[in-house]
């Protein structure tokens, strides 16, 4: 990486010890033009590192960087930085040109005739032009919403925070505001720091996700490999529906059958299997030219989702439950209480670590 558009080392703040969220020796780097996600459960320390970035928080030791100017001690005006927040955070009395203009009211060396012109290019952007002179109370929560992203980005800045900012809408429409936000940035080479703890989110927009736990960064990387190769357990689950079969409860058998076609080691007793819930495919027993597990499982619960069926699996020979994604076709549903063989392939196993987890300050 180039010399990165914000950067934090060693970063750590502590809350008086009723409240979560702290931080602890945590750095990031994030790229120009690069859309990094802050993922987690409450009280991990997204929104702690956010503010510490925005400049609302002063961290107890650290470093913050933006451009490669140290920024620690100065206040938010000055780090030319943008926030969205979860609430937008729009000036009632305001139309939306007021809104978006306000930014750049306080760079007073910009002259008026450049400020409007920024903001009507802006308002062509995001397609607001028709609602310029409407007040917030008269726009969608979507439309706020793109109100919120107009105003931040006509000051140019040299990052981007968002926190939460889709978690007021509806599931369909913060999908459509998800694919509109993802096209913005990367036609405008935005950096963002994004937090939120909708794995959805995360996984769609992102060049790489931070999965937070504890305070602390527990894995970083690309969204596929974070999903589909992770390195311990917190990061499968965080990414997604996962079955972690600690190595300390499962039969010896079973785990010379996976240690013969992992690369990895398979021998730490602190260890677990995990498999996503599509991996695991409900198969004939006479389906003997595939190359992966055989087992015998009993369908205990049935979630119908439309396109699929989730089965809660008990597998007597591992002493273990799974969970299993089936897609749906016909109209019969799997029966509860049946049995049936599942097949699972080799390849689709991996083997993830116990991260240490609340390290850090909660």
């Amino acid at each position: 990486m180039s010399e990165p558009q914000v950067e934090l080392k060693n970063v750590s703040f502590k809350y008086e010890a009723s409240v979560r969220g702290g931080i602890d020796s945590l750095s990031l780097q994030i790229a120009k033009g690069e859309f990094v996600s802050l993922l987690g459960r409450s009280g991990c320390g997204k929104t702690t590192t956010l503010k510490i970035v925005a400049g609302l928080l002063d961290p107890f030791k650290g470093e913050v960087r933006i451009r490669g100017t140290n920024v620690t001690q100065l206040g938010p005006e000055k780090r030319n930085i943008s926030m969205v927040f979860q609430n937008y955070a729009l000036f009632p009395h305001m139309d939306v040109f007021d809104n978006v203009s306000f930014g750049l009211k306080m760079k007073r060396e910009l002259p008026a005739t450049e400020r409007v012109a920024k903001v009507e290019a802006v308002l062509d952007l995001i397609g607001l032009q028709d609602f310029r002179h409407k007040h917030p109370k008269e726009l969608s929560g979507g439309q706020q919403q793109r109100v919120g992203l107009a105003r931040a980005i006509v000051t140019e800045p040299d990052v981007m925070l968002l926190d939460e900012p889709l978690s007021n809408l509806d599931a369909q429409l913060r999908e459509s505001m998800c694919v509109e936000l993802m096209n913005l940035q990367r036609r405008l080479k935005l950096s963002v720091l994004y937090v939120t703890h909708d794995r959805a989110e995360a996984l769609s927009m992102s060049d790489r996700i931070a999965v937070m736990d504890g305070g602390c960064i527990v894995q970083i990387d690309t969204p596929t490999r974070l999903y589909r190769a992770p390195e311990y357990a917190i990061t499968a689950k965080t990414l997604g529906e996962a079955n972690i079969w600690p190595l300390a409860a499962l039969p010896e058998a079973f785990i010379a059958e996976v240690r013969a076609h992992q690369s990895g080691s398979v021998s730490d007793t602190d260890a677990s299997i995990m498999i996503r819930p599509e991996d695991i495919s409900i198969c004939e027993t006479s389906a003997l030219d595939r190359k992966g597990l055989r087992l015998k499982a009993k369908i205990a619960a049935v979630v119908y989702r439309g396109d699929q069926y989730r089965l809660l699996l008990s597998i007597p020979e591992l002493n273990q439950q799974a969970l299993c994604a089936v897609r749906a076709s016909g109209d019969e549903a799997p029966v509860i209480g049946s049995s049936t063989p599942i097949f699972i392939d080799h390849g689709k196993i991996r083997v993830v670590r116990s991260a240490a987890s609340g390290a850090g300050p909660t």
